[in-house]
């Protein structure tokens, strides 16, 4: 025999129903209203310090100021504090340059230059043939000490970059200190800088040597080309040297490492909601014995390549520890044309280990002497025990 449910049994049911759902969903909307208002009552104490300072200022201070200025210098101290050290802030006319500078060729000076957070020296790493830094007198390992007689320390990284570039025809000038001491004031002219090729030269017992200065555009053509070369006259391995690689494209040092690799994860990339990105190469790859060269300033991508080709077991890593940078930026543009880069996600190798702070440590570890790091630009083959260290593992 069926039970039979009276109408207002059922219609009870459904108000007792309806009324947990709205129990439920009230608790849920009051749990975010709460964590709102804490959040905007700690923004405001934050906006309230701000407040305090103008107030004090407009009640006390004896000049004149301007109070963009002042939101500009608010809005670059908080990207320059974050704890990454690769998040920074572009003023409305940075921005438009750097937009600029990745639409044209080139123009600047003919230098990579790394700026040390902790020492807060900029430190050139790489002075083109024929460019107006080298024609001025700027040398290999000079450290920047300021730029248009703004001092480097805490303008960062890609304030810097900006700082150096500028129009075709004109000037900017620069204290440099050179290694052996001696301070000079010079000034370069902006120009055009060409296109960098890779060096490359086939060593004995048929080791093709390649050094890439960075990951830059088309350097992945090039990169195959040499190989291609490399192996018609006689290689049989390879030296690749990524010793003051500053980094690059992340897109071009992918291409680079397929050739490489067999099928497989080349590199991943972790946002902050933990979703990953994966790169993958083909099966095709160069099957030849590879040694990398590393140092100190070997940055981003150059650490990448390396790591992976480590993990691989497809190469040996000789040298020094790199520095250990792993995020990548992504940038956002704001209401007054200025724009912020933010680090947005980490990457990771195949094996999914971050380089964060560690870097890569080398399998044959060797460092050069202080003064051969001052004379790497012009360092001979036969004078490089770091490459020395690479034939030998190479013969092993």
């Amino acid at each position: 025999m069926k039970k039979q449910v009276s109408i207002g049994v059922l219609a009870a049911a459904i108000v007792l129903t309806a009324a947990a759902v709205f129990n439920v969903a009230y608790l849920l909307v009051w749990n975010n209203f709460s964590d709102r208002l804490a959040n905007f009552t700690a923004r405001e104490a934050d906006y309230g310090k701000i407040n305090e300072i103008r107030a004090y200022l407009d009640a006390c201070y004896i000049d004149e100021y301007d109070s963009k200025d002042l939101m500009e210098g608010a809005a670059r101290g908080m990207l320059d504090e974050l704890p990454d050290g690769w998040s920074y802030y572009m003023s409305a006319g940075e921005y438009e340059q750097n937009e600029n500078g990745r639409d044209a060729s080139m123009v600047g000076i003919g230098v990579n230059a790394y700026y040390d957070e902790e020492t807060s020296q900029l430190r050139v790493v790489e002075v083109y043939r024929d460019s107006p830094a080298e024609k001025s007198g700027v040398r290999f390992y000079d450290v920047i000490l300021a730029i248009d007689d703004t001092a480097i320390a805490g303008l960062g990284q890609e304030n810097i970059d900006n700082a150096l570039r500028g129009e075709a025809g004109s000037t900017v000038s620069l204290t440099v200190e050179h290694s052996d001491g001696s301070i000079e004031t010079l000034t370069v002219e902006r120009a055009q800088i060409s296109e960098q090729a890779l060096e490359s030269a086939l060593l004995d017992d048929q080791v093709g040597y390649i050094r890439i200065p960075a990951f830059e555009e088309r350097v992945d053509v090039q990169f195959e080309g040499v190989i291609e070369i490399l192996r018609e006259q006689g290689a049989e391995s390879l030296i690749i040297d990524l010793r003051f690689n500053p980094g690059g494209r992340e897109e071009i040092m992918c291409r680079m490492l397929d050739l490489l690799l067999p099928e497989g994860v080349i590199m991943q990339r972790v946002n902050k909601l933990e979703e990953t990105t994966v790169v993958n190469s083909d099966a095709a790859c160069v099957d030849m014995p590879i040694a990398v060269v590393i140092n100190g300033y070997s940055f981003g991508m150059s650490e990448f390549f390396a790591a992976t080709l480590q993990e691989y077991g497809a190469a040996v890593i000789v040298g020094d520890q790199t520095a250990g940078k792993c995020y990548a930026q992504s940038v956002y543009e704001l209401s007054d044309g200025s724009a912020i880069a933010l680090s947005t996600s980490e990457y990771v190798t195949p094996q999914g280990r971050t380089l964060q702070d560690t870097g890569v440590v080398p399998d044959v570890s060797i460092s050069l002497p202080q003064e051969q790091l001052y004379g790497f630009a012009s360092l001979s083959h036969a004078d490089d025990a770091q490459l020395h260290a690479a034939l030998e593992a190479l013969a092993g």
